[in-house]
């Protein structure tokens, strides 16, 4: 599964994916860096871009990634010349959403959140 994404919500699709056993290449940055890691995913390289235009929603001078190429074929090329690996990671992937993103862990992790917001603390 591939995204090269410049900014994602909260990354439903890769969670999918993973929840499966796919291996996941996928930018390193926004809402997937909550459950993506280089354990059990293919975090892509990124750097931080200003945009100069407004680009729908996203506002001139507000900043998204913007993937590196070089590191997405690198990865691609990995996965295809490395099945094994890229199975054995898709299968950590799976373990690791099975354990922390159930329906459960994810409304442990949302009341944790509203009781740090009720309290005033930012930091979980």
């Amino acid at each position: 599964y591939l995204s090269p994404h410049r900014a994602e919500g909260f990354g439903l699709s890769l969670l999918e994916a993973m929840s499966v056993g796919k291996p996941v290449i996928a930018t390193n940055y926004s809402g997937n860096v909550d459950f993506m890691t280089a354990d059990n995913s293919y975090p892509i390289d990124y750097r931080l871009v200003a945009l100069t235009r407004d680009y729908g929603p996203y506002m001139r001078g507000a900043e998204w990634a913007d993937p590196d190429l070089d590191h997405i074929a690198a990865l691609i090329r990995h996965v295809v010349e490395h099945q094994d690996e890229a199975k054995t990671r898709g299968a950590r992937a799976q373990s690791d959403v099975a354990q922390g993103w159930t329906p459960a862990a994810t409304g442990a992790h949302i009341r944790r959140r509203l009781e740090a917001v009720r309290q005033g603390r930012t930091a979980l």
